[in-house]
């Protein structure tokens, strides 16, 4: 599900290019794209919150009560800085899309006037130092 091809360099990377003091803090997100796949047929239990899950990346931003406040601090953000629209399209993505869009996998989507790198800004500047204690 995460894991495709690399052609070209990360659109994680590319956003982080974009604004001074992004890079380092880019690097805990991308390391999400580059985990080994640990997706099974039978659910795992989650070290931080003991919820079961099938998917480690999509657990952690769509379902993980151990970072449930980082997420809201997210959503909050996205609600803050972008359009209605962005916002309940973005929420009502199902787990495994919104998680691709997330780390930057979706470059194809057409987000109806929101500039995608700078969304994907908002996304490091918000999870990273969550990813890192994560990861």
């Amino acid at each position: 599900m995460i894991h495709c091809e690399l052609t070209t360099p990360s659109m994680i990377w590319a956003a982080a290019n974009t604004s001074t003091g992004l890079l380092h803090k880019a690097k805990f997100i991308a390391r999400l794209c580059t985990l080994p796949f640990k997706q099974s047929d039978m659910p795992i239990e989650c070290s931080k919150c003991k919820k079961l899950y099938r998917d480690e990346i999509v657990h952690f931003f769509a379902s993980c009560s151990a970072v449930s406040g980082q997420r809201s601090l997210f959503w909050d953000c996205v609600i803050n800085e972008y359009p209605v629209t962005f916002s309940s399209w973005l929420h009502n993505l199902c787990d495994d899309d919104l998680t691709n869009t997330l780390l930057g996998k979706r470059p194809d989507i057409d987000l109806s006037g929101i500039d995608y790198l700078q969304f994907l800004c908002t996304v490091i500047k918000t999870w990273y130092t969550t990813a890192d204690q994560y990861v």
